[in-house]
């Protein structure tokens, strides 16, 4: 029996990303195991991580721990991470959980962000087994700060050489990879999909769940998922209901996510004079619901690769604004709906427009985006991913 190794520095890569991937080539009757950092740097609670843990042992696949470590910086850890990595291909290494089938022996190896991915084609290189690699978003990008380029650049065109296959997940990056990178072949595949029968309108009882989140019948209800991080943005959504002033009496505004900047940006929501207008929900599992409740999906991302949230919220018709960057202009083109990312006034002005005569007036305006939002998703389904996943690891798995 064939054999595959997913390989992401934090376990949250294959919670998030690669369930679906995994079922797949179990489907196709590969063996699959995971190396991941199952302890630190994930953006998920430990809770959740055990859960995965217990999910994927159920899978029948075995789990092994290398300490990636996400700071760059850091070369011993990446030595050692390096050198566990060899221990996993070359069936040395332990699993966390109980053992499912003999360790090495794989096919090919299938990476997963960027430090992952320049530790596990290395190794994979090394010992001479094929690799995938899934880009989620290059750190290099129009717009990207020079030191991005200095630093990944070089990485990633180098590690191009050696890669028998390149998976990109935005137009942009797909377009660069194919005009720069010398690597076995390029795919264009969007993301993960996106499973228009789980996220859709008319599951729920809106108005209910409003209420349990404590919003009135007549507020607007607007709402972001992102980590509590400089590069999602937040701070630009509530420097800009911090303009608006009275304008903000009819709006509420709750973020899910949890991260390092909690205390900052609940700092900056008492300056701009917001309390009780702004509430941080944490981590949640209930994102479909909270995206039909919701009047306003906003997403003032930084840098994204092809971002899930805002698919999300696109397929449960939840009206939608975003920064004008990479992966979210593949989703959303209205120019209406796109404000330049940390561009405060700009996001004032549409914001003004779309909550200053209530909600049925919002989704009014909002109505002709909607739709074509929802169209373009189609291309997303989860269906179309899993087809041209399929096709990829047949060919990787029949060499």
């Amino acid at each position: 029996m064939k054999k595959a190794l997913f390989v992401a520095s934090v376990a949250s890569m294959i919670d998030q990303f690669n369930l679906p991937n995994i079922r797949l080539l179990q489907d196709m009757g590969a063996e699959v195991d995971v190396a991941c950092n199952f302890v630190k740097g994930n953006t998920c609670p430990q809770e959740k991580v055990q859960q995965l843990l217990s999910l994927l042992d159920e899978m029948s696949v075995n789990c092994y721990q290398v300490d990636f470590d996400r700071h760059t910086s850091n070369v011993p850890g990446h030595i050692k991470a390096y050198s566990q990595m060899c221990a996993v291909l070359e069936g040395r290494k332990t699993p966390v959980n109980v053992p499912h089938h003999e360790g090495g022996g794989y096919a090919f190896v299938h990476c997963h962000s960027p430090i992952g991915g320049v530790v596990g084609r290395i190794a994979a290189r090394k010992h001479g087994v094929r690799t995938l690699y899934t880009a989620h978003g290059f750190h290099f990008y129009t717009g990207a700060p020079l030191v991005n380029w200095l630093m990944f650049y070089p990485i990633e065109k180098a590690l191009a050489r050696v890669t028998d296959a390149l998976i990109t997940i935005n137009r942009e990056d797909y377009e660069r990879a194919l005009r720069n990178f010398s690597s076995g072949r390029v795919y264009y595949v969007p993301g993960i999909g996106i499973d228009l029968q789980k996220f859709h309108r008319g599951q729920i009882d809106i108005e209910a769940k409003r209420a349990e989140l404590g919003v009135g019948a007549s507020e607007i209800l607007m709402l972001s998922v992102g980590e509590l991080i400089p590069r999602k943005g937040h701070e630009t959504v509530i420097r800009a209901l911090g303009r608006m002033g009275a304008g903000t009496q009819n709006v509420q505004y709750l973020i899910c996510g949890t991260g390092g900047l909690h205390d900052r940006l609940s700092a900056l929501i008492h300056h701009e004079g917001l309390d009780g207008r702004i509430g941080f929900l944490g981590f949640r599992t209930d994102i479909s619901e909270l995206c039909q409740a919701a009047d306003l999906f906003v997403f003032p991302s930084r840098q994204e690769g092809l971002p899930v949230a805002l698919m999300e919220a696109i397929a449960c018709k939840t009206p939608a604004l975003c920064s004008d960057i990479r992966g979210n202009r593949d989703l959303v083109q209205d120019r209406s709906c796109l404000f330049q990312s940390g561009d405060v006034k700009g996001l004032t002005r549409i914001l003004q427009k779309l909550t200053r005569d209530g909600r049925n007036d919002l989704h009014r305006i909002m109505r002709g985006a909607i739709e074509d939002n929802y169209e373009r998703l189609k291309k997303f389904d989860l269906h179309v991913v899993e087809g041209q996943m399929r096709e990829i690891y047949a060919g990787l798995l029949s060499s």
